[in-house]
């Protein structure tokens, strides 16, 4: 095989794995704004002591730093992921397209044309 379909072929997988992970982060972000929403709902619908309103407030915060550091995960794999933002079935086409045409190619000489 060559280099260049290797190298696409490893873009290709590496595409795969961000989407992957992406989803994952996506998955995690999911159950963090579930957690802060039954929180709040606690804090909305029932009455607490201030010891027990302290606590549904830590609560809170260690949810919310959760997502943010899932948040944060997302945005950079965001910025990463617009690289491999490209259609492999067409490069992979092209590249074909490409190849064969280099493989195809002739030469004409331009000066020395007795030699060929």
């Amino acid at each position: 095989m060559c280099v260049s379909k290797e190298l696409l072929a490893e873009s290709i997988e590496l595409k795969e794995k961000f989407n992957k992970e992406h989803t994952k982060l996506k998955e995690k972000q999911s159950i963090a704004d579930k957690k802060i929403q039954d929180l709040l709902h606690k804090v909305e619908l029932h009455s607490f002591s201030a010891s027990e309103g302290y606590k549904l407030a830590r609560m809170i915060k260690d949810a919310r730093l959760e997502r943010r550091v899932v948040n944060n995960e997302i945005i950079k794999l965001g910025k990463i992921k617009k690289i491999f933002s490209f259609d492999e079935i067409k490069y992979s086409k092209v590249l074909s397209n490409q190849i064969q045409t280099l493989n195809n190619r002739t030469y004409t000489p331009r000066i020395l044309k007795d030699l060929f």
